[in-house]
């Protein structure tokens, strides 16, 4: 019982440290302070070499659909963690879908590509998260008219922290050996990676065919950050 109290006493500090940072990253926030942005109200975008496009944008203004592959190199301690703060205007649909798997397509699916298959998605105003078939594939939360304009996550090991709307009162975060795995984990089902993958206006993987796009999802910007 004490062990368990205090590991879970140490994921709130941890909670705490990372959510401080999340909103320091808030107060800094233009496109030059970001190490890849993504506008698609004005077609500006800033690439990165841990960033790439692996399907490439179609679409026009805040109705651009795409997937980016985001990856957290084992061998560099500066790009442990990292940030993703996004900005809506009358977010409808799949507006995005943040998954551990090239094959996440919502709802914990994944076509069996990796077992390691977290994945989290907006829908319409609402955050939903899933855990990966290690962690049973079942619904981890679902969080209901959470933003209006405005999603903040920073993601790390088994850890994810939201804020909302740039409102403190709407921080939190979840965590779970269940989650996303960027540690090296063993994956009974694909290679271990480091890597994440972000669905634009659309899941991860496919969209078109399940209908499971949106539109609303104007701006990205990512930073990465160092291990707590």
């Amino acid at each position: 019982m004490m062990k368990t109290l205090a590991a879970a006493f140490l994921v709130f500090i941890c909670y705490e440290v990372q959510a401080v940072e999340l909103h320091t990253v808030l107060q800094k926030r233009d496109a030059s302070s970001y190490d890849a942005y993504y506008d698609f109200k004005t077609s500006s975008f800033t690439d990165h070499p841990n960033v790439v496009r692996v399907e490439d944008f179609c679409g026009t203004d805040c109705s651009t659909r795409g997937v980016l592959k985001i990856t957290l190199p084992q061998d560099d301690a500066s790009k442990r963690r990292v940030v993703l703060d996004m900005e809506f205007e009358n977010p409808t649909g799949w507006t995005f879908n943040l998954g551990d798997s090239s094959t996440n397509n919502g709802y914990a699916g994944d076509s069996s590509s990796q077992s390691r298959d977290a994945e989290v998605h907006g829908n319409t105003n609402s955050l939903l998260g899933y855990l990966s078939d290690n962690g049973g594939s079942g619904q981890a939360f679902n969080i209901p008219n959470l933003y209006s304009n405005h999603l903040t996550l920073l993601v790390g090991d088994e850890i994810l922290v939201w804020t909302a709307d740039q409102d403190p009162t709407k921080t939190n975060f979840f965590s779970s050996p269940g989650w996303y795995a960027l540690n090296g984990q063993p994956d009974y089902e694909g290679p271990v990676n480091y890597d994440l993958y972000l669905g634009i206006n659309k899941v991860i993987s496919g969209g078109n065919y399940n209908g499971r796009v949106g539109s609303g999802l104007c701006r990205v910007g990512i930073k990465f950050l160092p291990a707590v």
